[in-house]
């Protein structure tokens, strides 16, 4: 299985971690990932694929044996960036 970065709200791989996953995201994660990118299929459950959102990982499998896990990504540290500044901000990434 394929990890991927995805931040929702940038379209770029950088943020911070959080615990759970915004409903937001999980639905842009859906719309992205709604069509397997191997064969097309676009069932879940009785056998043809799954959809699983645990905690802050979203994963999506198919039939054909394709699947993507897709994690949160650390955001990465700016030494120029007050500590006071970076507990300011709120959200997370996902690829």
């Amino acid at each position: 299985m394929r990890a991927v970065h995805f931040n929702a709200s940038t379209g770029r791989t950088e943020g911070e971690r959080v615990k759970g996953m915004k409903i937001t995201n999980a639905v842009e994660l859906m719309g992205l990932y709604q069509a397997c990118l191997e064969c097309g299929n676009t069932m879940v459950g009785n056998g043809e694929g799954t959809i699983s959102i645990e905690s802050d990982v979203f994963k999506r499998t198919c039939k054909c044996g394709w699947g993507v896990e897709v994690h949160p990504v650390p955001k990465a540290i700016d030494p120029t960036e007050s500590p006071s500044d970076s507990g300011s901000r709120i959200g997370g990434s996902y690829e």
